[in-house]
């Protein structure tokens, strides 16, 4: 026993001397390494140690490394390469350090996905020099921004430095200058997109604004205007006027065109006024009125519409030459069709009331009679051909007919008069016929 100690003894100082001279190994087999700094302190060489455990894949030995004061690798004339048969760690002379690859383009080269995952609610990538450039992912469970991730950049003017310019949240929406975003695109401020010199733009208040160069200046298009008035073409900032659909145009002067000036042409003062600059009062002497066109003038707080012809009004229908309805300069109106109206008032002087008077020669009836006999209508109305060939004056046809109520109306009451008196003397003879029975 005492041998096999001395022998351990020997062995052990012929390896401590060799260590400290200059001697060469072919193999060298251990389980712990330690530095000559920790030993004999078995405390401090759980801090710094190189060991082979038998923790590595399907149970092979394990190379563990742990040193507390750090580990520095360094090649200084060669690539320096970590190798597992899964992937590789390589950093080559140049600088660049790929992961599962070994010939990177870039400092960091990643062949395959890559995470960065905090503990805490977000995940920072900073970007460039400054502080507060990166890329933040929100892992809150607050989702203050959205559960997604932004876009911070740096800015000096900024309260805080920086400003949080682009958001996408866990939905898909994308926020510009807003913190959660309700829409696909939400954006807080204004706006352009341009292309081939072209641009649509929103100003941050109340305009969208519309650019062609090859068409013109172009201008604000749409307008949300005072008086929540909704305007297009503010102030005529599209020169040519506002064109909607293939032909109606409304030009910055106030001339409308639809289908061209030859079809349709409304022309302020012209063929189209509505101003009431031009009408001071609602009086006949007062009223500016175009020889052709229509008029709206201001009447006490609302508005009439007045039509205005110079050899009268016709109204036509498609496909006809005939007027279906016409207004002449002397105030007379044709309607080539039938005319329906829930009331119709026709104001006409004199009445039939002259029937009434005690001066009136009301006609017998035998001489009425003879007439219808004669001439098949009755007197003072005309026949049914006049009717159809010269046509009814309404008004005078009603009082025509009132008349020839009111002499019916006479002869009536006559005829009861008549019919009392009749009554009477029927009612005389009875009596007498019962007194002579009764002296029988």
């Amino acid at each position: 026993m005492k041998k096999t100690l001395l022998a351990s003894v020997l062995a052990l100082f012929t390896l401590s001397l060799n260590a400290q001279s200059n001697v060469s190994y072919s193999n060298i087999f251990f389980n712990n390494l330690y530095p000559n700094a920790v030993s004999g302190n078995t405390a401090e060489q759980t801090h710094y140690h190189i060991m082979s455990t038998g923790g590595g894949t399907g149970g092979s030995p394990l190379l563990d490394v742990k040193w507390w004061g750090g580990l520095n690798f360094e090649s200084e004339g060669g690539n320096v390469r970590l190798k597992s048969p899964y992937g590789t760690l390589f950093m080559s002379i140049g600088g660049n350090t790929g992961i599962n690859t070994e010939d990177p383009k870039a400092t960091l080269d990643v062949r395959g996905s890559a995470r960065i995952n905090s503990l805490s609610g977000y995940s920072h990538l900073g970007l460039g020099q400054q502080t507060n450039d990166m890329i933040i992912a929100d892992n809150s469970a607050e989702k203050l921004y959205g559960g997604g991730y932004f876009f911070r950049v740096h800015n000096d003017s900024a309260p805080n430095q920086y400003i949080d310019a682009l958001m996408i949240d866990d939905n898909g929406n994308v926020g510009i200058g807003v913190q959660k975003p309700n829409y696909k695109l939400d954006i807080n401020g204004s706006f352009q997109s341009s292309s081939n010199g072209n641009s649509f733009a929103y100003n941050g208040g109340a305009d969208l604004i519309l650019r062609a160069p090859v068409r013109g200046t172009g201008g604000r298009a749409i307008v949300h205007d005072v008086n929540n008035t909704l305007s297009l073409n503010y102030e005529g900032d599209f020169t040519g006027g506002t064109k909607i659909g293939s032909a109606l145009i409304v030009k910055n002067n106030g001339e409308i065109y639809a289908g061209g000036p030859s079809s349709v042409s409304f022309q302020d003062d012209a063929r189209f006024t509505v101003a009431k600059s031009n009408v001071p009062s609602l009086t006949a002497t007062s009223v500016s009125m175009p020889q052709y066109g229509f008029l709206a003038p201001n009447v006490t707080g609302s508005a009439e519409l007045w039509m205005s012809g110079n050899a009268g009004i016709r109204m036509f229908t498609a496909g006809d030459s005939t007027p279906k309805f016409n207004i002449a300069t002397n105030g007379n109106a044709s309607l080539n069709g039938k005319f329906e109206a829930k009331e119709v008032k026709v104001t006409l002087s004199p009445t039939a009331d002259f029937v009434f008077e005690e001066k009136y020669d009301l006609p017998k009836l035998e001489n009425v009679e003879k007439f219808i006999k004669e001439n098949k209508h009755l007197p003072e109305v005309a026949s049914a051909k006049e009717m159809e060939k010269e046509g009814v004056n309404v008004g005078e046809f009603q009082i025509k007919l009132l008349q020839k109520i009111e002499e019916l109306t006479l002869y009536t009451i006559e005829q009861n008069k008549i019919n009392q008196e009749q009554g009477k003397k029927i009612e005389e003879l009875e009596k007498q016929l019962i007194q002579l029975n009764s002296k029988k």
